[in-house]
Parts: structure tokens; sequence; C-alpha cells
């Protein structure tokens, strides 16, 4: 158990950890949870693949950010799987036992991720019970994760270690004028790492010195002053930073920011 704490596991020893699992899950829960699901299709009953494809659906119309969207299917997807495993052929047939019975499969995880999978599983059953697939809305039932004591308080930065920061950058070279230009969007503006990535040329209004897009997380459209040294900082970067590439958007797809938040 020590070397598996420690990461220190040969191959062989990890693959007879992991049937030994495998048969602890199969004891406590009567089906086999831990699979890779990354190079596999999670549902294989047509039944079930047709209620997610239908899930997704409801959730682009409603115009969740992709990420929200495709956390949703693939956990709303998981818990289809165990149904399956458990002899459910119909969401009808789903019970309370059912969904806490597949709650307890998630003891381990932590508290971050079994937040986000129970928080898709109520959007799921909130949706089946919209759409007249389950009589009683079980998105009522999904107790809510209660932080626990050891839960860590976001970082927060000062304005004097964010000024060290930026003074620190070396704005001589395309990677400097990059981070400089990043790093201003986020302090400055407050923009997500998700939105600075998709910042492109469209959204900068030079004329009218406006910085518009839509928020990824939320969908909202946002609005900021396009500030005079963020402006300069962005064009310092396309003019001698940026890589001669074929894209609307601003950074290419290896290039991020980070978010900071003043005292």
């Amino acid at each position: 158990m020590e070397k598996d704490f420690e990461g220190t596991l040969i191959q062989s020893e990890v693959q007879n950890l992991l049937v030994i699992r495998m048969l602890g899950d199969f004891q406590l829960h009567g089906t086999i949870l831990r699979r890779y699901y990354k190079h596999k299709k999670i549902l294989h009953n047509q039944y079930f693949i047709k209620i997610i494809n239908d899930f997704k659906q409801y959730c682009l119309d409603k115009e969740y950010a992709n990420v929200t969207v495709g956390h949703y299917t693939k956990q709303s997807s998981k818990f289809l799987d165990y149904a399956d495993s458990q002899g459910i052929t119909s969401c009808s047939e789903i019970e309370l036992k059912t969904i806490n019975n597949y709650i307890k499969t998630l003891a381990g995880y932590t508290y971050k991720t079994v937040e986000q999978q129970l928080c898709s599983l109520r959007a799921f059953f909130r949706y089946l019970n919209t759409h007249g697939l389950l009589t009683t809305d079980y998105s009522q039932k999904i107790p809510m994760v209660q932080a626990r004591k050891q839960t860590k308080i976001p970082s927060v930065w000062s304005a004097s270690d964010i000024k060290k920061l930026i003074a620190a950058i070396d704005r001589g070279n395309p990677m400097g004028k990059r981070d400089y230009a990043i790093i201003l969007l986020a302090c400055r503006l407050g923009l997500r790492v998700s939105d600075i990535k998709k910042l492109s040329f469209e959204n900068f209004n030079w004329k009218d010195k406006q910085l518009t897009f839509v928020q990824s997380k939320t969908r909202i459209p946002i609005n900021h002053p396009l500030l005079e040294d963020i402006g300069w900082a962005v064009i310092d970067y396309l003019k001698y930073g940026r890589p001669n590439v074929e894209s609307p958007y601003i950074y290419s797809s290896r290039q991020t920011g980070i978010v900071l938040l003043v005292k």
C-alpha cells in the first residue's frame, strides 16, 4: 500500500492492484466500476445512448459552455452505465435507491470530484423529469457536498506582489511579450484563462477602446474598457511576438495565462 501511495509500483504490481480493486468494487456494488473510459465508449445500450444524446442537445440548447456540456454528459453516461449494470433498461425504472447506491461508489474520490459529479447528476435528473422520462424530480434528492475543514481557501495575490511579477517579465523576447499581455488581461480585467485563450481579433474594438466577448463559463456577453497599458501590450505582442500563423485567435492553443486575485 505504501508503494501505491508513493507511486513506486512496477507495471505488474499496478495491474494486480487494479484487479484487486475491481473485485472489491464488484463485491461492494455488484458491478465493475474502475474502467478506462478515455479510450472506450461508456455506453453500449442504444436506449441509454439516445437518452444521453438528447440530454446533450438539451444542454446545448441552454447554451451551456462546451466544457460544461462535455462534463455533464460524461458523468451522466457513467451513471447510466451503472444503471445498465444493475439490470435497469429504462429511465422510468430508476429509483432513489439506485441513485444512492451509485453515490456510494464515489467514496474515495476528492471532495471536488464528488461535487462535480453530483452537480452533473442534478442537471441530468432535472432534464429527465422536465421531459417526462421520470415522474419524480430526483435532482432535489441528490445531497449537497459540504466543504471539509481542510479545504484550501483560494490564494490571493497582493497588489505589490502583482507589481513585482509584472516587473520581472522580460519583454525583450516574444515569449515575454506574450506573457506580459496575458498577465495584464488577467490581473487588470480579471479574465479567466478560458476567456483569454479564446480572444480573437474581432473582440478588440480599437476605435472605441473596448474589449467585448462572451464569457466561456456563463455565456454572458462581457464588455471591458481596453485600458491603455493592456492595449499597447497586446499591440506589442501582435507586432513583435506573435508567431506567423493562420488563426483568428490572439493566442495559439499552446499559449496560456494565469488568473490572479488582487487583495
